[in-house]
Order: structure tokens, then C-alpha cells, then sequence
């Protein structure tokens, strides 16, 4: 079970990377940029942003929102490897909470 609940954390936080990356360039769209981050925004506009087959704020709005979802998904994980079998401790209590 604990091997289950480790590899359910990677992925989240993998996930988690990807849409706060996605919230971040949506975000700084449209504003005066550094060479290299506007060059990220071009490639993410011609590659990525065409095959979402959505409109930009429609786009920006789903990604605020898979992030927080994330989030919310990591401490269930994490409530969940804590509280299973009904014998807490304070120790476990503080890794979950550090964990967040």
C-alpha cells in the first residue's frame, strides 16, 4: 500500500509541475518578457496551444483550476496515508503536515 501511495504522490506532483508551468505562461502572456521566457510563450502558443482546441482565457481558467485540484488531491493522499489505520502518531501527524 505505501508503494501505491508513492507512486499516486509522484504522479500528482508531476501533474501538479506541468498545470502550475501551463497557469504561469498563460499568466505572463501579454506582458514585456526576457528574450528566453517570450521565446518559451511563442513555442507554448505554436505547439501546445493549438491542439487544446479552446479559447485562451477558457484554457487559463481550466489550468487555475486542475492546479488547485491538484493540490486538494495531494492532501487526501497524504490525510489518507496518515489517518488509514487508526493509530496516529505525532510524528506522522508532522510529516503530513510538512508534506504540505
Amino acid at each position: 500500500m505505501n508503494f501505491a501511495i508513492a507512486i499516486t504522490l509522484i504522479v500528482l506532483f508531476g501533474l501538479l509541475t506541468l498545470s502550475s508551468y501551463v497557469e504561469r505562461v498563460y499568466a505572463e502572456i501579454g506582458k514585456f518578457l526576457s528574450r528566453e521566457f517570450q521565446e518559451n510563450i511563442d513555442c507554448f502558443e505554436q505547439h501546445v496551444e493549438s491542439r487544446l482546441k479552446v479559447s485562451r482565457s477558457r484554457a487559463a481558467l481550466s489550468m487555475a483550476i486542475l492546479t488547485q485540484f491538484l493540490i486538494a488531491a495531494i492532501a487526501c493522499v497524504m490525510a489518507f496515508a496518515v489517518f488509514r489505520d487508526g493509530n496516529w502518531s505525532v510524528e506522522e501527524l508532522l510529516e503530513a503536515v510538512l508534506g504540505l
